[in-house]
């Protein structure tokens, strides 16, 4: 690579000005090329020889022979001006003219200075400080249209990225200056370090960003591509706020240059040379595919590992030949680096030869102290050993950090002291057979060589671990990941210089996949060489330099350079007092101070002495902005000058800048009185002129533009149309501006009223010379002006004797006695008061009494002190006066003003011509002769102009060009145009962000897959209209579109997912007319889908409500397609809980809890995979008792024991009544409703009774009351009729019961079980039922299966079935009668008690196929198999109900019941799908009612269809739990039936 050395030409700037009294028109300004042989006079070639030329070089005058000895340096400027009255070259002249050239020379200066030019500036105004020619570079206040900051040639890049459309951008770019930030404003800045660091598996982004010069007050509100930080992990902000000797932000300590390379290794060499001279350099290599080894065989066994890929690397000067080639990891020495500095504690950080950082961590303790060998007084080695095991203790880990932060210091055998940093020290490295490592440090002038190590690098990265290691001439780069694996290779510090890299691979590219007899080999071992780093160890600190550094962890989250900006509250500038005295430096956003940082700055300013500053007028600018919430909040980033800077300051300030002899003085566009007066007497004659704008062209509609605060500064426009052109239906004509520095919308509204305020009332300028010495006004004054020529009334000068009620004029006037007329007089000065001096502070003077005259000058024992500003008080009032000295409390004072104006009305004398007017009140002061006066209608005899510029024509005379002026452009708040209204002017689309994703799985068939539904938040939804979505498997691979988000919606589902795959989802928001969302800037987001690994969520709204058949526990439905079921526990613990069903088909449960207390229950949904909910919803009730019974009694009446009681608890609803030894073990007698139930005799002499109350809900007393009665048993007589159904092995009817052994036993599981018989006494009778049986509860069952015990253990003489506590188990005894009548509205009921007929009407069926008697829910019932079927003919009207018991013989997919009518169609089919667990009933208008089930089979079910005039229901009861399922909709009848067949 060959150095190439780029030559540049050089300039030199002139300026000729041909005539210096009109120096903005005849100067003429060349570039000249520079020439390091010319000199001055060499430049000035073809000037005219009859002037004398003033000659300027580098702030200085030179004489006509100096120049032809001074040789120029590039890039300065030289200005010519002839002097007008030298007469020649070799006249002196005088020598106010050279002034008046000079100042001249120096306006032009001004006007095309940059910043370095404004030092020539500050220092020529010393030659020019006796002129009193007042000039200015005023921009008239009219000026409507505000511009760009002047850069030349140049485009206004930088002016784009930070006053773009859409706010500002981050930018990278070369020699363009440091920012100036004044007020506050949200800036990118320009980005001077950029760099990505490989962090493990991941990378680490580092961005420097330089913001403004400094000192600024604050970075806040930091935003990444406009999103908040909380947005974003693993990302960290340093900020340096510009101040002398500023810390270095630690990540960027060092400066990276990064050459992009993109190349896979192969085992060739690769090449790449610097760019750069290097103190270190870094290889950056990508696994695209990870590190990754696996087989498989044909039968799907097999196994997987990690890869390994092996390196080399060299290096070498570019001015070396290839025998210079370096290797790295060859045989090392090295050193400890600043073992003070440990990084985390525990590790120290080891520098190779080539500069190599590798960090160790010790694994374990100090075996003994520091051994150290000494050659005399001389400090030879350290050892320190250290095992390879881990840790004992957490106290020796501590005393070994401790240890190690402290430098070494060593002790002679005399007892001398040797500090050792540890800098300084080498390190020797050896690794024993006995698990100990010797650390042997040793003094710099030591070096040990070895081989054989393994220390890993700084690449800490998660379990299986990758890194680094060196051995020998090869690095060995490891990992086991089928993601991008990221690892950089470091060469450590080398001597600075260019140098040439180059890296292959040792072991080859493994193919990717392979067969080997039976199995299948995959191997990812492909690396890529991404960049080379190039690396400079410089510490620069970016003195007075505002800084943000960011570090972010990428993980997805930024896909390219993020656009970083934060609220800049800008640079401190400083205050002062009106003798240029520094009072403080702060934080503002007042025009006024900036201007004065702008013109006094040294180091980015003109770099103006203070004193050169009329600083009372910028003080009067700063109060004015002050007072109306003037500011300036903005930011200057491109190649300009101070004037061009200063203007969109100034502008913003209504001001403008004015010289005033050596001073920089101010115009200060605001609400102002007259100074003086212009007449025939000192108008030169036949030189004023007046010039009209034109209405026709002039626009009636403004837009003014200003960044926004409120809307991160982005561009707002503000519009504002005249009322009366509005009302005239005139044409809109419309004109645009834009704000510089302007970024609130009250101040925009204000300045977008001043503007076309200005824009519709000045309509007249005016312009005409005057002698010098009657000038006593400057720019930004306003004037009155009176001329014969534009009628403006009569003007001249006041004659001799005039006094306070008489005026002489110079001329005469005519008056008519219809009118009214005033006369105006000028006074050179007036005296306002004589007062004497309270005290003095300062530059403070106090009077007594309030003061609130103008006055300008303070006179004291013939001193002429000027007066800077006066605060009126009380009791006194302060005056400031530029200096207070030999002012004393008690001193005479008189208070003086100049260039009085002062009106008064004149006394009419009709139709005559006068020379002497009479006023109606005397004047305040007396006239003095030469007075200038203006006489002429009331109102209507003056005319105010604003001085807009002054020339010198002359020595003699001075030109003075105005603008109409009033008072009404400044009266904003009763501006008849309409209120400005706001407009976003905004073209560019925002991201979106907050991207998530969830994912739901998709049931097809009897499969399954997966959709990954990608939701986001939009920045704008004014604008935001859709999204196009993006997909990648990684981040290697390009992004492909795969569909759209429209019409505004903010989600997109990806369909057909499996399990295990991995996408990348990027998401680009566009709006209504197409535009899109930064590419780069737009948000990604990386899933993993889960699929059927996926829990199912947790169930929401979980919570109990107390019902009258218990607690009925309700959730919201988990909506997943493979969600089958609910569990339920109790307790506060899932695992510890108590389950108490785990095959809820529903989301409704009833449990009937008859004990008080807290109850706490939790759900979780389950699915067909076997996975829970992650975690349980909780819902807790707290059930109190009712009062115990009282009273509780028992009494003998013959055959029965009659018991009573009382109650004192308007809650219990019953009473619960037991009979046996305890309330646990008893047996249930009856539930009673009021106070006394009799009980019949059965036998018993002993017996005793239990009784507890029964609220609402179903909760039991706390406390059981028991009575004891000694009964009598009396004989049993009349016995009609017994039953023995255990002998006869329960034949009836028997509900979750089953026989076994001629035991009736509960089935497994089940909670519930019933017995049913129909008795039959034969004839009506009054008759008794004695119930006698025995029940038992067991505990325990076991099968042959389950015994595992020798039949002579101890175990196997435990009993074969184990019998339980029957405290929990309860018995009821049910009685009914059969029915003798059924209520009126039913039409037929069949009983299919051994018989098909109806037994109302005895309706026999039509069609009675296959059927049998069995037992059903009671009693017998009609079984109907697949092949039967049961026909009846019956009517049954539009509006019916039907229920039945139905008890499932298997659980398959069968009908029940249809209800047809014949003649119209009309058809209701109930039927059962066991895909589906489902009940539905379907009508012939494919209407359908379902109920999803969850029963057994053999289980009654008692089912219901209904239908009203408006609705129809089916409804579904389960007799083991006891509860009810339904589903209703709004359907009209079908009609009436006249068929129904059971199928």
């Amino acid at each position: 690579m060959s150095n190439v050395l780029e030559v540049k030409e050089r300039y030199i700037d002139v300026v000729v000005i041909h005539n210096p009294l009109e120096p903005y028109v005849s100067r003429k300004v060349e570039k000249l090329i520079w020439d390091n042989d010319k000199t001055l006079y060499d430049y000035l070639y073809d000037l005219p020889e009859d002037y004398d030329w003033v000659i300027i070089y580098n702030a200085k005058q030179v004489t006509l022979e100096e120049s032809k000895k001074i040789k120029p340096l590039p890039d300065t400027m030289l200005i010519v001006s002839p002097n007008l009255l030298g007469g020649g070259r070799n006249s002196s002249g005088k020598q106010t003219t050279r002034m008046i050239t000079a100042i001249v020379i120096m306006v032009v200066a001004t006007l095309v200075l940059g910043f370095a030019g404004s030092a020539l500036l500050s220092t020529w105004l010393d030659a020019a400080s006796t002129a009193s020619l007042i000039t200015t570079a005023y921009v008239t206040t009219s000026s409507l249209i505000w511009n760009k900051p002047d850069v030349g040639n140049k485009k206004a890049d930088s002016f784009e990225d930070t006053y773009g459309v859409d706010g500002a951008k981050t930018v990278a770019k070369e020699g363009i200056p440091v920012a100036l930030c004044y007020g506050e404003y949200r800036i990118a800045g320009n980005c001077i370090q950029l760099r990505t660091e490989n962090v493990g598996d991941t990378q680490d982004f580092y961005i420097l960003q330089a913001l403004s010069e400094g000192e600024v007050e604050a970075i806040e509100n930091i935003l990444v591509n406009e999103q908040p930080l909380n947005r974003f992990s693993n990302i960290e902000i340093e900020k340096r706020y510009g101040v002398p000797n500023q810390e270095i932000i630690p990540w960027f300590d060092d400066t990276y240059v990064s050459e992009y390379k993109g190349v896979e290794i192969t085992t060739d060499w690769l090449y790449m040379r610097t760019t750069n001279k290097l103190d270190k350099f870094s290889i950056d290599i990508t696994f695209p595919y990870g590190l990754y080894y696996s087989y498989v065989s044909e039968s799907g066994n097999g196994s997987s590992a990690g890869g390994t890929v092996t390196f080399q690397v060299e290096y070498k000067s570019t001015s070396e030949d290839d025998n210079g080639w370096k290797r790295l990891g060859s045989t090392v020495s090295g050193y400890i680096k600043n073992i003070i500095e440990i990084n985390d504690g525990d590790q120290f950080v080891f520098v190779d030869e080539y500069g190599v950082e590798h960090i160790y961590a010790f694994h374990g303790v100090i075996y003994k102290d520091f051994d150290t060998v000494y050659d005399g007084e001389t400090l030879k080695q350290i050892y320190i050993y250290v095992p390879m095991e881990q840790y004992k203790t957490e106290d020796a880990i501590q005393n070994f950090i401790e240890a190690m932060k402290k430098s070494f210091v060593a002790v002679s055998p005399t007892g001398v002291e040797y500090p050792v940093p540890a800098p300084d020290l080498l390190c020797k490295y050896d690794k024993y057979s006995s698990g100990i490592y010797n650390l042997t440090f040793l003094p710099s002038g030591y070096t040990y060589n070895y081989s054989a190590w393994d220390i890993k690098v700084t690449n800490n990265t998660a379990t299986p671990e990758s890194f680094v290691s060196q051995n020998g001439n090869n690095i060995t780069l490891t990992g086991f990941s089928t993601n991008p694996i990221r690892r950089t290779i470091s060469s450590g510090r080398l001597k600075m210089d260019y140098y040439d890299v180059r890296i292959r691979r040792t072991t080859a590219k493994a193919p990717t996949q392979q067969v080997i007899g039976k199995f299948t080999h995959t191997s990812y071992t492909e690396a890529i060489w991404t960049n080379l780093n190039e690396i400079i160890l410089d510490d620069i600190q970016y003195n007075y330099t505002a800084l943000m550094g960011v570090k972010v962890r990428l993980d997805g989250q930024l896909s390219s350079t993020p656009n970083i900006t934060a609220d800049v509250k800008g640079i401190k500038c400083g205050h002062y007092d009106y003798d240029g005295t520094l009072l403080e430096t702060k934080w503002t956003a007042n025009p006024a101070w900036i201007a004065v940082d702008l013109l006094t700055n040294e180091r980015y300013g003109g770099s103006i002495d203070v004193s050169r500053i009329d600083m009372p007028k910028f003080i009067e600018w700063a109060e004015y902005c002050e007072e109306n919430d003037i500011e300036f909040n903005g930011y200057f980033s491109t190649n300009s000058n101070l004037w061009d800077v200063l203007k969109s300051v100034l502008m913003v300030g209504h001001a403008s800048l004015v010289i005033c002899g050596t001073k920089f003085s101010l115009a200060i566009d605001k609400p102002r009185e007259a100074v003086y007066l212009f007449n025939n007497s000192n108008i030169i004659k036949d030189s004023l002129s007046t010039t009209w704008s034109g209405l026709a062209d002039r626009a009636n509609s403004l837009t003014l533009t200003y960044y926004n605060k409120d809307d991160n500064y982005k561009q707002t426009s503000i519009k504002i149309v005249d009322s009366e052109s509005v009302s005239s239906q005139k044409e809109l004509k419309e004109v645009s501006t834009t704000a510089i520095g302007i970024t609130k919308e009250a101040q925009a509204r204000m300045e977008c009223k001043r503007l076309s305020l200005q824009n519709k009332y000045l309509q007249q300028s005016v312009e005409f010379a005057a002698p010098i010495e009657s000038v006593g006004c400057s720019v930004g004054d306003v004037i009155i002006v009176q001329h014969d020529v534009p009628q403006w009334g009569y003007g001249g000068k006041l004659k001799p004797n005039s006094t306070v009620e008489t005026l002489n004029l110079d001329r005469t006037v005519t008056m008519k006695d219809d009118q009214e007329y005033m006369v105006l007089i000028h006074h050179d000065a007036v005296k306002r008061l004589d007062t004497i001096i309270q005290s003095v502070v300062g530059k403070s003077v106090f009077i007594p009494g309030k003061f609130t005259e103008k006055a300008r000058r303070l006179i004291c024992d013939d001193k002429d002190i000027e007066i800077m500003q006066i605060i009126p008080g009380s009791p006194f009032t302060e005056i400031i006066v530029s200096s207070a000295e030999n002012l004393a409390a008690g001193s005479n004072i008189e208070l003086w003003d100049t260039d009085v104006l002062e009106e008064a009305e004149v006394v009419t004398d009709a139709y005559k011509e006068l020379s002497t007017i009479v006023l109606r009140n005397p004047l305040k002061w007396e006239p003095k002769t030469f007075s200038n006066w203006l006489f002429g209608y009331k109102d209507r005899y003056q005319k105010k102009f604003a001085i807009t510029s002054m020339s010198g024509l002359n020595t003699e005379q001075i030109k003075i060009t105005g603008q109409e002026y009033s008072d009404a452009f400044y009266d904003y708040d009763n501006y008849e145009g309409n209120d400005p209204i706001i407009s976003d002017i905004s073209t560019r689309i925002e991201p979106v962000y907050n991207l998530s994703a969830t994912e739901e799985l998709i049931k097809n068939g009897s499969s399954f897959t997966t959709d990954v539904i990608i939701s986001w938040d939009t920045a704008l939804l004014n604008t935001y209209f859709g999204a196009d979505i993006y997909i990648r498997k990684t981040e290697e691979l390009p992004f492909e579109k795969i569909g759209e988000a429209q019409n505004g919606t903010s989600t997109y589902r990806i369909q057909n997912l499996n399990d295990g795959d991995t996408i990348q989802v990027k998401v680009v928001a566009y709006d209504g007319a197409g535009r899109r969302a930064d590419f780069n800037a737009s948000p990604i987001i990386s899933y993993t889908v889960l699929g059927k690994n996926k829990a199912p969520a947790t169930p929401k709204n979980f919570e109990i409500r107390k019902t009258s058949q218990g607690l009925m526990l309700a959730w919201d439905v988990v909506n997943e397609a493979d969600v089958v079921g609910y569990i339920i526990k109790s307790g506060t613990e899932w695992v510890s809980g108590t389950l108490i069903d785990e095959n809820i088909s529903n989301n409704r449960y009833t449990i009937q809890y008859t004990e008080a207390g807290t109850k706490n229950f939790m759900v979780k949904a389950k699915d067909a995979f076997g996975n829970e909910s992650e975690a349980p919803a909780y819902a807790t009730i707290t059930l109190d008792p009712p009062l115990d019974p009282i009273d509780f009694m028992s009494v003998q009446n013959n055959d029965f024991i009659v018991l009573k009681w009382n109650n004192l608890d308007e809650t219990v609803v019953k009473f619960r009544i037991k009979e046996g030894e305890s309330w646990g073990s008893g047996t249930i007698v009856a539930d009673v409703a009021g106070y006394s139930h009799s009980v019949p005799i059965n036998g018993y002499y002993n017996r005793k009774f239990w009784i507890k109350s029964i609220d609402q809900f179903g909760v039991f007393s706390a406390n059981a009351i028991y009575t004891s009665p000694m009964a009598i048993e009396h004989q049993t007589k009349n016995i009609i009729v017994t039953y023995d159904e255990s002998g006869d092995g329960f034949p009836h009817p028997r509900l979750n019961m089953d026989l076994i052994n001629d035991d009736l036993i509960v089935r497994e599981n089940t909670k519930y079980g019933e017995y049913n018989w129909y008795v039959d006494i034969g004839e009506e009778l009054y008759s008794r039922i004695i119930s006698e049986d025995e029940v038992d509860a067991i505990a325990y069952s076991p099968k042959w299966k389950d015994f595992h015990n020798r039949w002579n253990s101890y175990e196997a003489q435990s009993p074969w079935v184990v019998k339980a506590s029957l405290d929990n188990v309860q018995i009821e005894r049910q009685m009914a009668l059969p029915s003798t009548s059924l209520p009126a509205d039913v039409l037929e009921s069949f009983p299919f008690y051994f018989s098909p007929d109806g037994e109302v009407m005895g309706t026999q069926p039509i069609e009675a196929i296959t059927y049998r008697y069995s037992n059903g829910r009671f009693r017998e019932g009609i079984v109907v198999d697949d092949q039967g079927s049961l026909g009846y003919n019956i009517n049954i009207p539009e509006i019916f109900s039907v229920k039945f018991w139905v008890r499932p013989r298997l659980l398959v997919s069968s009908g029940y019941i249809e209800l047809l009518n014949t003649e119209t169609g009309a058809l209701m089919h109930l039927y059962y799908s066991d895909t589906t667990r489902a009940f539905t009933l379907e009508d012939s208008n494919e209407e359908t009612l379902t109920v999803n089930t969850d029963f057994s089979r053999d289980e009654p079910i008692l089912i219901c269809i209904s239908q009203s005039a408006t609705t129809r229901i089916l409804m579904v009861g389960f007799s083991k739990d006891l509860k009810i399922l339904s589903q209703s909709k709004s359907l009209a009848p079908l009609g009436s039936f006249n068929q129904m067949n059971l199928r």
